[in-house]
């Protein structure tokens, strides 16, 4: 079973800086609906700046309309996630 897949929709810059294990960078502004790295069976989570970030909300609605079942939304932020794991 393929892992998931964890798109992170940053730009570049915010990406190289920081970012969660194992995610993959596409800008929102590149995403490219018709040749994306991951298969449309596979579980793909979706990020971008946090709940007040629509892009990983947009993305994910699309990838669904587009027959990606198994999509998921994080809405929290990195340094939410940095925070968290800190605290654990």
């Amino acid at each position: 079973m393929a892992t998931t897949y964890i798109l992170d929709l940053r730009p570049t810059d915010e990406f190289n800086n920081v970012h969660l294990p194992g995610a993959h960078n596409i800008p929102f502004n590149e995403i490219d609906f018709e040749n994306l790295p991951f298969k449309p069976n596979q579980d793909v989570m979706v990020y971008c700046r946090g709940r007040l970030c629509g892009y990983a909300d947009c993305v994910g609605k699309e990838l669904k309309a587009k027959g990606y079942k198994r999509v998921s939304v994080f809405n929290h932020s990195v340094a939410e996630w940095q925070n968290e794991k800190a605290t654990k």
